[in-house]
């Protein structure tokens, strides 16, 4: 049972007189007016943010502290009725009308410069009533005494909890209530623990209950940035521009909705298109800082590129020009800085140029203006620095308590305890590179990670971030706010975004979610690390595989505050539920980013992308979930379903297990190998969903997994035994064009299929010809191909075929013969998008003619049949040892067949279908006319007897 504290309205108090001298005043007036003409940040103050008053009509003024002259006053609309509230001096007078009926209440704005305060208003009526001034309280771990205001007609009891005690009460005006402290016990649990404080009407028949509900915290949350000042941004009056589209006028970019642009004309083709100028008035003069320009969300065209900014002030009436400005047609966010200017009428903006097709565009979604607000407490005094990440040597605990601003006491306070969670809360940040850089310097599809930076703090969309940012040097940086919750969808682009400067950043989260911090140079390898000091937002860790332990990660994976959580590895970086990790991966996740790490490095050694050779990828590789579709690769990431979580969350599943048919990686490799492919090169039509199995099969063989074209069952698609012999019937026997290598029932190309002879080709060269580094080589000679000014996908094909033939100074074209990458085709292909593939004879002849000329010697060995599990036949030149055979209806079992490349079954001298097994169904009965051969490696063939 808590405590009980027994009150009765018409108790006195005894009131203390206090006297202030005439000299203290005049004092304080010359100080307060020597401050303003040497500091003029605005500042607006009110003690009593709360007013009582009787059922009887009243008034009562409050004193306003502040240097805004213009400051107002807002009533509700909905008390107008019996609510009155005027500027009377430095007086805030509030008249109530007489009230008849029940309790009411209201909140006061009293606004200036930016800044608002509120006052809550609240007046007894005739009936019983009690009214407390707060109805949530949530407090940090060791806040020690807090506070409520009852307003009141009726006696009153408060209820507390065992762990507050009533410490003193002091009466309100006329007899109204009381306004109460109390005591708080320091919570020494390890979660945050909450109790209800209940104040309730005596002597009632039907009782008055109001209830207080109290939240203390088990550590440093720091949830109430209140004291924390935001900038002040300025109010546009108007603005002009000197071309716009009909629809996005200039209006639209100080409406204070991203979702409306201006955009400049559509019709760009004048030569006089640009200078585009754009100007913004205000109202009144102001003081101005900087500048904020927010690129539209959606779309390229019109982000500002070379801009000259001009303004004209009170004092100069006349467009001064302040500095040219480099946007860089880039769509970040970005935040121009002056030198402070003194009442600023208007600005001018000479666009000079913008992106977009043609000359290009100018568009905006926002343009703000503001004022720095630097506040009353300089952090500097108690902390070592800006980021306020170390108290000084020897601060003691009487100057902490002296702190004007509780935020920054908060901080201090816990830091002075040794309890202040830094660990993920203050971080040193690294540059990174623009991973576009590499994508375009590689030909790859798609660019790695742009969130290589978690910073393990995660927000709710709306809440107040205080970020603490030390020197920049110059830089720019910026945090991505990314919500992956997206039912039915993929949370990577739902996202807001927020730049960075150094000192004191406070601005309002656009989404809630997990926080990446954005900082990308050309010069990375040099650039000075960032110290950022997140002093808001929940701490949500991440494990860093560089610096964590397995006993980190049951720690930090059971402390999470958000559904998802960030795994960093050297090469790889996941971001999947919480639930998923704690149900699938257990205690192993240094096991499970240790296989993401392997995946990507695999494939950079595959690639040829490697440290060593010179031409590593600093980003990593992003993973992530989502709720749509099933996998994919897209730009700056890879995304999977939920549903495949007890995958990707399994150690043993990515390739951790020692028995590796229990294994499953295909997936992440082959979404990883999309970033990879090199189009149109290696990837021309049809080629989207082929050529990319290159990097699955590259992960199954390198990690000693079974790959699918040798064991995967084709027993559904034609009763064939593998992929490989599908391959081979569909392909070689029916001697289709390889871009219609197709199911026949379907008539639609099988990328499998069309796999086969591209990993043929890296069989035989890297393991036959001792050759590792073949696919290093192909690659290497791939992305040196120029593009053709016209796409031909047909001849990209046929292409193919010389690259590799002078790669490897051979001449292959037997081999290419057998799958059809000459066969002449004309065919509609749809890839993601339709376009038709073309290839011709006479293109064909010329490139086997260039290859023939070419001098190679010709391949002779029959690797149209190699796959993994024979290609040691051809590397040891191996003959055929025959064996016995037996044949029922249509399926041929054979036994004791050594070194056999491939079984052909021909009738009347027809090739009619081919096998890597050594038990098939040909697909008819085994009649006297059919005759069946074991091949060697090369193409010597053994007839095969009953």
């Amino acid at each position: 049972m808590g405590n009980l504290l027994f009150l009765k309205n018409n108790d006195r108090c005894m009131k203390k007189i206090v006297s202030i001298s005439l000299f203290f005043l005049i004092s304080a007036t010359i100080w307060l007016a020597c401050k303003k003409e040497v500091e003029e940040e605005p500042f607006l103050t009110i003690e009593e943010k709360t007013i009582s008053f009787k059922k009887e009509a009243s008034s009562k003024a409050i004193l306003i502290k502040t240097n805004i002259d213009g400051w107002m006053v807002k009533v509700p609309s909905n008390a107008n009725s019996w609510l009155t509230a005027t500027k009377e001096g430095q007086n805030l007078k509030v008249n109530v009308k007489t009230n008849t009926s029940g309790a009411r209440e209201a909140i006061l704005k009293v606004e200036g410069k930016g800044l608002v305060r509120e006052v809550k208003v609240y007046q007894l009526g005739d009936k019983p009533e009690i009214l407390v001034d707060i109805q949530n309280i949530k407090i940090e771990k060791i806040t020690e005494k807090i506070e409520f205001t009852v307003t009141t007609n009726v006696e009153y009891e408060i209820e507390l909890p065992n762990w507050i005690t009533h410490d003193s009460k002091k009466q309100l005006e006329e007899n109204k209530g009381y306004k109460h402290w109390f005591n708080v016990a320091k919570n020494t649990e390890e979660s945050p623990r909450t109790a209800t404080i209940k104040v309730q009407s005596k002597g009632l028949s039907t009782p008055i209950i109001k209830r207080v509900f109290i939240t203390q915290s088990a550590g440093y949350e720091g949830s109430d940035a209140s004291s924390i000042e935001s900038d002040i941004k300025l109010k546009i009056h108007r603005g002009t521009a000197t071309s716009h589209q009909n629809g996005t006028p200039i209006e639209n970019s100080f409406d204070g909705d991203m979702a409306t642009i201006y955009h400049s004309n559509w019709s760009n083709g004048g030569a006089n298109y640009f200078p585009i100028t754009i100007e913004y008035f205000f109202e009144t003069p102001q003081d101005v800082d900087y500048m904020m320009y927010y690129p539209r969300n959606e779309g390229y065209n019109g982000h500002f590129k070379q801009v000259e900014i001009q303004v004209a002030t009170e004092a100069n009436p006349s467009y001064v020009k302040l500095k040219d400005f480099d946007f860089k047609g880039n769509g970040k966010v970005t935040r121009v800085e002056f030198s402070p200017i003194t009442k600023a009428k208007s600005f001018k903006l000479i666009i000079k140029s913008g992106y977009g097709d043609g000359q290009g565009f100018a568009a905006a979604a926002e343009m703000e203006f503001y004022k720095k607000n630097t506040g009353s407490f300089d952090p500097t005094s108690i902390f070592t620095d800006i980021t306020c990440s170390e108290l000084k040597p020897n601060v003691t605990d009487e100057q902490i308590q002296n702190i004007s601003n509780p935020f920054y006491k908060s901080i201090a306070q816990y830091m002075k305890l040794g309890q202040y969670p830094s660990e993920f809360r203050i971080q040193n940040y690294r540059a990174w590179p623009n991973p576009d850089v590499y994508r375009e310097r590689y030909r790859m599809q798609y660019s790695y990670s742009n969130l290589d930076n978690p910073t393990g703090i995660a927000v709710q969309e709306g809440e107040e971030l205080v970020v603490f940012v030390g020197p920049t040097n110059g830089r720019q940086i910026q945090i991505k706010i990314q919500n992956l919750d997206l039912p039915g969808g993929d949370g990577f682009g739902n996202a807001s975004y927020h730049p960075l400067y150094e000192g004191v950043n406070k601005f309002k989260a656009g989404k809630g979610g997990l926080i990446y911090l954005q900082y990308q140079t050309e010069d990375y390898q040099v650039a000075p690390q960032i110290k950022v000091h997140f002093a808001t937002g929940k701490v949500n860790g991440y494990f860093d595989k560089t610096k964590h332990n397995d006993a980190d990660w049951n720690r930090l994976i059971n402390a999470t505050t958000n559904k998802y959580f960030d795994v960093i590895g050297e090469k790889s970086h996941i971001c999947f539920p919480v639930e998923s990790y704690k149900t699938h991966t257990g205690s192993r996740g240094r096991a499970l980013i240790e296989q993401f790490d392997k995946l990507v490095e695999q494939t950079h050694q595959f690639a040829g992308l490697t440290k060593e050779r010179g031409k590593e990828l600093p980003n990593r590789s992003y993973f992530q979930v989502m709720y749509k579709g099933f996998m994919y690769c897209t730009a700056y990431r890879t995304s999977y379903n939920a549903t495949t979580m007890a995958t990707l969350c399994n150690p043993d599943k990515m390739g951790a297990a020692s028995d590796k048919t229990k294994t499953d990686v295909w997936g992440p490799a082959h979404e990883i190998g999309h970033a990879h492919q090199v189009a149109p090169v290696f990837m021309w039509k049809g080629m989207t969903e082929c050529t990319v199995n290159m990097n699955s099969m590259n992960i199954q063989t390198a990690w000693g997994i079974p790959t699918r074209l040798e064991v995967e069952s084709m027993q559904g698609e034609g009763g064939y035994n593998n992929r490989y012999e599908k391959a081979y019937n569909l392909g070689i026997v029916l001697k289709r064009a390889h871009a219609d290598i197709a199911n026949n029932s379907q008539n639609k190309a099988d990328v499998f299929c069309q796999l086969v002879p591209f990993w043929q080709l890296n069989l035989y060269f890297s393991k036959v010809k001792d050759d590792p580094e073949f696919s290093v080589k192909l690659y290497d000679k791939i992305r040196a191909v120029q593009q053709k000014s016209t796409i031909n996908d047909g001849e990209y094909q046929v292409d193919f075929t010389k690259t590799v033939s002078d790669l490897t100074q051979t001449n292959l074209i037997p081999f290419f013969e057998k799958w059809g990458f000459y066969t002449p085709i004309d065919k509609e292909v749809d890839d993601y998008g339709t376009r038709r593939v073309v290839v011709t004879s006479n293109y064909a002849n010329d490139i086997k003619q260039q290859i023939s000329g070419a001098g190679y010697t010709t391949l002779t060995d029959r690797i149209e049949y190699i796959c993994d599990t024979n290609w040691m036949y051809f590397k040891n030149k191996a003959s055929v040892v025959k064996g016995s055979a037996s044949k029922n209806g249509s399926q041929i079992t054979t036994s004791g067949y050594q070194n056999v490349v491939a079984y052909e079954v021909y009738k009347a001298n027809e090739l009619i279908f081919v096998s890597n097994k050594n038990s098939f169904n040909i697909k008819q009965n085994v009649t006297n006319d059919i005759v069946i051969y074991a091949i060697a490696y090369n193409g010597e063939r053994t007839q095969v007897t009953f």
